[in-house]
Formats: structure tokens, sequence, C-alpha cells
């Protein structure tokens, strides 16, 4: 059953920031929260959406405020307004609060990017399995990387709801939310987590206008990344299995963003895209033919192995090999 909430506006709304829209619509300022803006992938999303024309106000730990309003300074040097939230996503409250104080101060939501994100729980070396994994450092991990992005999820689509406009709410997840890595379960499970929310929620929301997205990117040359030491970045993409043909960068991920929290982008929803990132695979096909010929059957058995690469925006493919061979039955 569908909640019955006053926050909830009619399942109609008018279609602001489609293609669709009226003028008066698509000449408003839009606005939007980035949460993990101090630095990082966040940061270069806030800066970005700024540098498309929004008003962004920013979120991340207290003690981050410093580096906060550093974002702050550069989003109004690009001539944009531009507020410091500082708070821990993992609070309820914390987090209505950080909706409903980004609206008084620049009028509306129409884009969330739930972006705040941990890459270990802070009890223990980085690396775990399950067998000597703590259950604490899982809580901590999960508090962050999944119930931070429900609880922006959730504060966001009220209150695009109920300004009946639609929105985009955009998350965080990662290439291990795509695929399992050994030692990092707990990181694993927690993007893995976020596809699912996401894709639920695009269901949820859709009536309303409301996309939901996911990013998923690779390896990122970030302050998380750091932490993988003795061979750094490469040794990192080998822990992955995935031989990802370059290593990006936050700005690389906010240009995905930046395309799907765009107006035009209406239509895409329910997506958790890997920007950059590619890993391969093979598809064998096998065709089997067979032939009488003197008594005899034969069979000639083709065999077509496609080398594929996964990446955005889809499946590549990078090789083919054909076999022939008879046999003689």
């Amino acid at each position: 059953m569908r909640p019955h909430n006053s926050h909830l506006a009619s399942r109609h709304p008018s279609p602001s920031g489609t293609m669709s829209g009226n003028t008066q619509n698509q000449n408003r300022v839009r606005v939007a929260i980035v949460t993990g803006a101090a630095q990082g992938i966040g940061r270069a999303i806030a800066l970005r959406l700024a540098a498309d024309g929004l008003d962004v106000a920013v979120n991340d730990i207290e003690r981050e405020r410093e580096a906060l309003e550093q974002v702050v300074n550069e989003i109004q040097a690009l001539g944009r307004q531009a507020i410091s939230l500082p708070g821990d996503v993992t609070s309820e409250e914390a987090v209505e609060s950080m909706v409903e104080s980004a609206v008084q101060k620049l009028g509306r939501l129409d884009v969330m990017v739930a972006n705040a994100g941990v890459g270990h729980g802070g009890v223990g070396p980085p690396h775990m399995t399950i067998i000597d994994m703590s259950l604490q450092n899982w809580k901590n991990l999960n508090s962050v990387n999944v119930e931070g992005v429900m609880l922006c999820y959730k504060y966001a689509a009220r209150q695009m709801i109920k300004q009946g406009e639609g929105g985009r709410i955009i998350g965080a997840s990662s290439i291990c939310g795509k695929r399992g890595v050994a030692t990092l379960g707990a990181y694993c499970a927690s993007k893995f987590a976020v596809r699912g929310l996401t894709q639920c929620a695009a269901q949820e929301l859709s009536e309303y206008n409301i996309t939901v997205n996911a990013y998923a990117p690779g390896t990122i040359y970030t302050s998380m990344t750091k932490v993988h030491k003795d061979g750094g970045i490469e040794r990192l993409k080998e822990t992955l299995g995935f031989p990802q043909a370059k290593t990006g960068y936050p700005d690389d991920i906010a240009q995905w963003v930046s395309s799907i929290a765009s107006p035009a982008s209406h239509f895409i929803t329910g997506m958790c895209t890997s920007p950059l990132t590619r890993y391969e695979g093979r598809l064998k096909l096998y065709v089997h033919i067979f032939r009488t010929d003197d008594d005899h059957r034969r069979r000639f058995v083709v065999r077509l192995t496609l080398t594929y690469g996964a990446s955005f925006p889809g499946l590549i493919c990078t090789k083919v090999f054909v076999n022939v061979h008879r046999e003689t039955l």
C-alpha cells in the first residue's frame, strides 16, 4: 500500500524539467543537493552541476566544514548560489533537516546526489575475509553506504513529490556493486544494496516523474583509493579483477552525473551505470549442422566465440573467433 501522507502530491504532476515541460519551468533555476561533497567525486559533481547552472547545497560530515566552505566559494565564483550543510547522513533527523534547509534557503529541490560513502568501516584492515570481519565494521560501513543513501532518497522524494514537478535522484554504487570481490565483502554488499534500492525507488517514483539512477565507477583517483598502498591504484585494479582500460578522475563521474541530472534525461531511470569501466567476458555459441552423404552422417560444428567488453554505454564486441570442424559419426 502507498502512504497517504500530507507530503504526497498528485500522482500525475506536471513534468517540470522534461522535454514537455512549460517554458516557465524550463527557465527556472534548478537546485541540487550533493552529499559527501567536501572532496573527491562529490566535490567534482557539485562544481559540475554549478557549471551547468544549478544552485547547489553541499553536505559532508562536521569535520569537513572548512573544506565544504571552500567548495561553496568555488561554486559562488561560477556565479551560482551555494550553501554548506554539514551533517551526518546516517542520522534521519539530520537528513530531513538538510533537505528542509536547502529548500528554505535555495527555494526548492530538483536534484539529489546521494554521494556520501566510505570504503571501510573503521575497524580492522581495509581488506578482510568474511571469517575475520567484525560486525561493527559491517554496521559502520553499511550505515553510511546504504542507510545514508536510503534516507537521502526518502526525503528528496518527499520534497519532489510535494513540489509536483518531478526531479532527479542519483545514488553512489560501485563496480563492486555488480561483481563481488574477495576481502571486500562489506563494501560489495553495501553497493549491491544501493543498486537494488535504486531499481525499487525508480519503479515507485516513476509516476511522479522522478527518475532514480546510480553510478557505479571502477577505480577512480580519490582519497578512498589512497588506502590501497604497496602498488597503489594498479594493485587495486588487480584485486578487483577488472582489466579497466584506464583509471578515472572525479571529473569523469561528474560528467555522467551532469548528463543524467539534466532535463533531457527524463526518460532514463532505474539504471546503474559504470562510466569508464570495462571488464571482459566471453560468450560461446555452438551450431551443429548434420549432413548425410554416402551413408555416412557428418557433423559440422561451428563454434563462434565473442569476447566482449562491458562498458558505458553498453556491450562492445572486441573479438570474434570462428572454428569449424567435421566429425564422421
